[in-house]
């Protein structure tokens, strides 16, 4: 007999590689042309009263693929939040039909806060689990991204131990070290809270 809970582990896992790799490729891209900028910057042999726009159009072009960068890099981390919260109400929702309660299908339009109050009534609370405090950082950062125009706000920076002063605008960049990082605390909690469920899948 399959196991649910295996399944759901796997095809996180392989969404989370798919994701990994598509940024993988197009961040290679990126850095590709980013490095034939700076060639260009500190090779250009120009007449001298033009070498002056030709290094300014450089550092131009240099800076809109660092943000087409940040772009993608924000792209896919939001992708990555959907793929754990979509396959967090997939967990409930097998869980709901265990229990013979899968009456209808609201469970698909829920928020974390829903998804957390469902499990704590089966005496599991979430954010104790190993990896929940990343991945609730994480809830903010896409949060910010979707509903803040990209820009890092109060709660956001207090949950990364960070200062924003008042009235500082700060925006949000992304790197390929966050990218995998959160991929992987992503793995961590999705994997600690399908061990704590092992009552419901005997």
């Amino acid at each position: 007999m399959l196991d649910i809970r295996a399944i759901l582990l796997k095809s996180t896992d392989i969404k989370l590689e798919l994701s990994k790799n598509f940024y993988e490729e197009i961040t290679q891209e990126f850095q590709e042309k980013k490095s034939i900028l700076e060639k260009k910057y500190y090779e250009e042999e120009v007449i001298e009263e033009s070498f002056e726009n030709i290094l300014n159009g450089l550092v131009d072009d240099y800076q809109e693929q660092e943000e087409f960068e940040n772009l993608a890099s924000m792209l896919i981390i939001s992708r990555n939040y959907f793929i754990l919260e979509h396959h967090l109400k997939l967990l409930v929702g097998n869980l709901l039909k265990k229990e013979g309660k899968l009456i209808n299908e609201n469970y698909k339009k829920w928020g974390i806060d829903d998804v957390s109050n469902f499990f704590k009534k089966r005496e599991i609370d979430i954010s104790e689990i190993d990896g929940y405090k990343e991945c609730n950082v994480l809830r903010l950062l896409v949060n910010d991204i979707k509903h803040n125009g990209a820009m890092v706000s109060k709660r956001l920076a207090k949950a990364k131990g960070e200062v924003l002063e008042e009235r500082e605008l700060k925006e949000i960049k992304v790197s390929h070290d966050e990218i995998n990082k959160y991929s992987d605390v992503i793995k961590l909690f999705y994997a600690n809270l399908i061990g704590c469920l092992d009552k419901y899948f005997i």
